[in-house]
């Protein structure tokens, strides 16, 4: 046996966290359509692409660099294991009720915008009825402040 092996055998194994979900967002999407030019001389985090600072390492895309966010190499470095910690029922019940509350709120959403437009229909309507009926009703003021000669000529048509 070699020497590393026997001394990986001797030293106490690291107690490490399980693994957790993500706090702080990659922000990926700040890049896109953005062009770099990239230099082998500079340090790597000025070289361009995707520079990891917790591994010192660069990748060159989104995908290469998703997938080292997300590899064993990276989270050892964050001191995490690749198992995920055990949920009790109970957190497994509240993040299922999460996710059902955050459904129905899309679903209000969706219905809140097709009922704002039956609303806005039926406001349009309303209005539009208020408008007839005030032009009614002045038609019927400028009558009532005509003369007699005046009534017979609208009657036979002559304005």
């Amino acid at each position: 046996l070699g020497g590393a092996d026997k001394e990986r055998r001797l030293t106490a194994p690291v107690k490490r966290d399980p693994l957790r979900r993500r706090s702080e967002d990659l922000q990926l999407q700040k890049r896109v359509g953005e062009r770099m030019t990239i230099s082998s001389t500079a340090e790597l985090s000025e070289q361009g692409g995707f520079y990891c600072k917790v591994c010192d390492c660069l990748l060159k895309d989104s995908s290469t660099y998703y997938g080292h966010i997300n590899g064993r190499k990276h989270q050892r470095a964050l001191g995490m294991t690749m198992r995920a910690e055990r949920a009790t029922l109970t957190e497994v019940k509240d993040r299922l009720e999460f996710h059902k509350r955050k459904r129905d709120e899309v679903k209000d959403n969706v219905l809140g915008v097709e009922e704002r437009l039956r609303m806005y229909d039926a406001q349009m309507k309303r209005e539009k009825r208020k408008k007839k009926k005030k032009k009614k009703e002045e038609e019927k003021a400028a009558d009532a402040e005509l003369t007699e000669e005046q009534k017979a000529m609208k009657a036979m048509g002559i304005n």
